[in-house]
């Protein structure tokens, strides 16, 4: 199994050139790359995204590192019209292209926020996630489908969206396409009341093929570094194991990074690694 990480704290503290070698003298194998602009400097879906995506590739290529997905802006709650005179719909389908660039294999796209009717949620997603499948092939890149969270009303914590095994595979029965995949957030599962490693067990290696790998307290969505929470890793790593997942393990820990100093980042990334790696050596013991 390969350990990557997303990009987010690292090119925000040094700007993606840095953040890329950063990665690679950490130990990691690749990178997950967010095409969300996190602060007002990093917008990257611009007019000029290819020329920006081609100088990441190079770089990435330098280093030997790999891109085993992206993810595409976070800011989209509801999209009225599915095509491109939509610029949120625009930025989706250029996000694709800007992944093909650096050969991912997945972007993740969030699915669109409605009441908690289930059937509504299904019917309006399926039609959105019908809309952008063109313009996924044609980069050659397959859409992942993210079980999320909603803000309770009632007090602190979460409540879910496609966020169950059965509701996540009737999803994918619905668009019924390959160009559809699953990626389980560990940490969204956990707060909103399913926990991951049932979630994971819910899916089988064709639905699950991508992960987001964070812990929490059962409360926040904390994304921070696994054995920093309360999520039970070496069962999560077993639920995996018992699926023959065939992914990557990749991190979504940014918060780990940007509660510290920026002086120790190079130190934290180098433990984050290590820890990484114990998960993944319990992935591949022979039981």
């Amino acid at each position: 199994m390969k350990l990557c990480i997303d990009t987010c704290h690292f090119r925000n503290l040094a700007g993606d050139i840095e953040a890329l070698r950063m990665i690679k003298k950490a130990g990691f194998d690749g990178y997950d790359y967010t095409l969300y602009d996190t602060d007002e400097t990093t917008y990257m879906l611009g007019d000029d995204y290819l020329t920006r995506a081609k100088e990441i590739r190079k770089t990435a290529d330098e280093v030997g590192l790999y891109c085993e997905q992206s993810h595409a802006p976070l800011k989209y709650r509801i999209i009225e019209n599915f095509d491109l005179d939509n610029l949120f719909f625009r930025e989706i389908v250029r996000s694709f292209e800007f992944s093909a660039v650096l050969g991912a294999k997945t972007c993740v796209v969030h699915s669109l926020s409605y009441n908690d009717d289930l059937e509504e949620c299904l019917v309006k997603n399926t039609a959105f996630y019908k809309a952008l499948e063109p313009y996924a092939r044609k980069a050659g890149i397959r859409i992942g489908i993210e079980n999320l969270i909603h803000h309770r009303s009632d007090g602190p914590g979460y409540t879910g969206r496609l966020n169950r095994p059965e509701q996540l595979r009737e999803l994918l029965r619905r668009l019924n396409s390959d160009c559809f995949t699953i990626c389980v957030d560990v940490g969204h599962a956990a707060i909103t009341g399913v926990e991951p490693q049932d979630l994971i067990r819910g899916l089988n290696n064709q639905e699950l093929s991508c992960l987001h790998v964070q812990d929490t307290d059962y409360i926040y969505d904390c994304h921070t570094l696994p054995f920093f929470g309360k999520q039970n890793w070496l069962e999560i790593i077993r639920a995996l194991k018992d699926i023959d997942y065939q992914g990557a393990l990749t991190y979504e820990i940014a918060a780990f990074f940007s509660k510290t100093d920026p002086f120790i980042v190079e130190q934290q990334m180098v433990f984050a690694h290590d820890v990484g790696r114990k998960l993944i050596g319990e992935f591949d013991k022979n039981e």
